[in-house]
């Protein structure tokens, strides 16, 4: 898997795998306190039903 934050490959199709691992990160940014649960919960449903790597890049803009 390549960098989920690299722009140049915006328009590629995302595996499962880099779904779940787009999840795992966020998760982690909830438990240093950067995510509340409902903020958490908006993301994670995102991520999961992300096509694009470019459909992930604004659930991490801020993170």
């Amino acid at each position: 898997m390549t960098d989920l934050n690299d722009p140049s490959g915006a328009s590629l199709r995302l595996s499962t795998d880099e779904r779940e691992r787009a999840v795992a990160a966020l998760q982690a940014h909830a438990n240093a306190g950067r995510l509340d649960g409902a903020e958490l919960q908006s993301r994670v449903a995102s991520a999961r039903s992300a096509v694009t790597r470019g459909d992930l890049a604004p659930l991490f803009a801020d993170l």
